[in-house]
C-alpha cells in the first residue's frame, strides 16, 4: 500500500517536472495556491523519491522569493534540497525558465490590432445585414471590409492633411492687420500721367511674383485705383476709381474686370472715409448704399434685396437687421422677415443665437424665429459675448446668460469692470 502511494506521488512529481520544463502551463499558473499547499503537506516519502531521482529533479529549483535566488543543498552543492521547509513558487520557476517572452508594448499593439480586425468584421457583417434587409441580396463580406479599409485610410489622410494645411488659410489678425485672403496683394506705385508731377495709384501684385517684381509692369492688375481693398475669400475686391464720372467704387474680379454693371458713388455728405458698402459675410451678401438707400447684393454684383431701406446691417448667423420709417426688424438672407416688422424701435445684430430688441424704451431678446425669449424689461442691453450680455436697470448694471438668468444682479452694482471691448463700450455709453 505504501508503495502504491509512493508511485502515485512519483507520477505526480514527474508530471510537474514535465510541465515546468516547458515554462508556463495551465496547471502551474491556474492552480498555484493548491500547488503551494501540496508541497507544504508533503511527507518524507517525497524526499526519498526525490533523492532517488536526482538527475531528473534538477529541473525544479526552490526559489528564495525575497532574494530571488535558487536554494541549493549546502552539503552536496546540488540544485535540489532534502528539506522542503519553504514552498516551491511555481510562478518564479516559470519566469526563470527559457520560455520566450513577448514585450508588453508589442503585446498591447497585437491586442489592439486583433480588436480592430474583429470590429471591422462586425461592422462589415452589420452593413451586409442592412443591405440584405433593403435589397434582399448579400455582398461578399471581404468586399465590404475592403471598402471600409479604403474609407478609413481616406479619413486618416484627411485628419493628417487638414491640420497640416490649416496655417495656409487666410485669417484676420487680432490686432486688425489684414492677412490677405488670396494671392492678390494691393500695392501702391508711382505712375506717369503726363503732368510731370508724382502721381500714385493702386494696383494688384500676384503674391507669387512679389519677391521678383521689378515695377508696375509686373502687376497682375494695373495701378489705376485711388484706393484698393484686398480680395476676399470669394475672389472679389472693391476698388475706388476716379474718372470723368467722378469718384465711385466698383466690384472687380482677379482679372481686374468689373463685376456687374452697378457702381457706387462716394457720398459728399458722408464723413470722409465712409464707404457705401459692407463686407461679404458667410451668407455671401453685402449691404450697399445707393442714393441714400440700403439694399443687398451678392458676390456676382446682383441686387438680391432692393435698395429701399433706411437701415441695413451685416448678415450675422444668417440674419441681418434692417429698418425703415422709424422701425427696425430682422430679415433672413432671402429677404423674409424674421418675427414681426414695424414693431420694434431698434434692434441689435444677432449674437449667440439671440437678437436684442427695443420696444417703447425697454429691451429684451428674441430668438431666430422672432420669438421673445428674454423679457423686455431692461433700460439698455449689449450684445452677447461668449454666452453673456451686460444689462442696465435704472442706474445699476448686471450680467445675464442666454437663458436670461442673472449672473451679476442688477440691484446693486453701479459699475462693473469686464475686459471686453463690447462691454466696455456699453458701459461708456450708458454710465450717465
Amino acid at each position: 500500500m505504501k508503495k502504491n502511494n509512493k508511485d502515485k506521488k512519483l507520477q505526480k512529481q514527474e508530471s510537474i517536472e514535465t510541465a515546468m520544463s516547458s515554462g508556463f502551463d495551465d496547471f502551474a499558473y491556474n492552480n498555484m495556491d493548491d500547488d503551494y499547499q501540496y508541497y507544504e503537506d508533503m511527507s518524507e516519502d517525497f524526499v526519498e523519491v526525490n533523492q532517488q531521482n536526482k538527475s531528473s529533479s534538477t529541473e525544479i529549483m526552490v526559489v528564495d522569493t525575497q532574494n530571488n535566488n535558487a536554494l541549493c543543498d549546502e552539503k552536496s552543492g546540488s540544485d535540489y534540497v532534502d528539506d522542503v521547509e519553504k514552498p516551491i513558487k511555481l510562478r518564479e520557476i516559470a519566469v526563470q525558465s527559457d520560455v520566450s517572452k513577448v514585450n508588453a508594448f508589442d503585446l498591447f499593439f497585437l491586442r489592439l490590432w486583433a480588436g480592430m480586425v474583429s470590429l471591422l468584421g462586425y461592422i462589415a457583417n452589420g452593413i451586409n445585414y442592412i443591405i440584405f434587409s433593403i435589397f434582399k441580396h448579400k455582398l461578399p463580406v471581404k468586399y465590404i471590409k475592403a471598402f471600409l479599409v479604403v474609407l478609413l485610410i481616406i479619413l486618416l489622410l484627411v485628419i493628417i492633411i487638414v491640420p497640416a494645411t490649416a496655417n495656409s488659410h487666410p485669417r484676420q489678425g487680432t490686432d486688425g492687420l489684414v492677412i490677405f485672403e488670396s494671392n492678390m496683394v494691393p500695392v501702391k506705385v508711382r505712375v506717369d500721367d503726363g503732368s510731370g508731377e508724382p502721381v500714385y495709384k493702386w494696383g494688384y501684385l500676384d503674391k507669387s511674383k512679389a519677391a521678383s517684381g521689378t515695377g508696375k509692369d509686373s502687376l497682375a492688375i494695373p495701378a489705376k485705383y485711388e484706393e484698393a481693398l484686398p480680395f476676399n475669400k470669394y475672389g472679389i475686391a472693391w476698388g475706388r476709381v476716379r474718372d470723368d464720372k467722378g469718384h465711385y467704387w466698383e466690384l472687380i474680379n482677379k482679372k481686374g474686370k468689373r463685376i456687374g454693371e452697378r457702381t457706387y458713388p462716394v457720398s459728399t455728405s458722408s464723413p470722409v472715409g465712409t464707404r457705401p458698402f459692407g463686407p461679404f459675410t458667410d451668407s455671401r451678401l453685402a449691404w450697399v448704399n445707393e442714393n441714400g438707400k440700403y439694399g443687398y447684393i451678392d458676390t456676382k454684383g446682383n441686387v438680391k434685396i432692393a435698395c429701399d431701406l433706411d437701415v441695413a446691417g451685416d448678415f450675422i448667423e444668417g440674419i441681418a437687421r434692417v429698418g425703415r420709417g422709424g422701425y427696425e426688424w430682422f430679415i433672413s438672407k432671402n429677404g423674409k422677415v424674421v418675427g414681426r416688422a414695424n414693431e420694434y424701435n431698434q434692434v441689435l445684430d444677432f449674437s449667440c443665437g439671440l437678437g436684442a430688441v427695443n420696444k417703447g424704451g425697454v429691451w429684451g431678446f428674441v430668438n431666430k424665429k422672432g420669438k421673445e425669449v428674454i423679457e423686455l424689461k431692461y433700460n439698455a442691453v449689449s450684445q452677447f459675448v461668449d454666452g453673456y450680455a451686460m444689462v442696465k436697470m435704472g442706474k445699476t448694471f448686471g450680467v445675464i446668460d442666454t437663458d436670461g438668468k442673472l449672473v451679476i444682479n442688477t440691484l446693486w452694482y453701479y459699475d462693473i469692470v469686464i475686459e471686453n471691448e463690447i462691454f466696455e463700450e456699453f458701459l461708456r455709453e450708458h454710465k450717465n
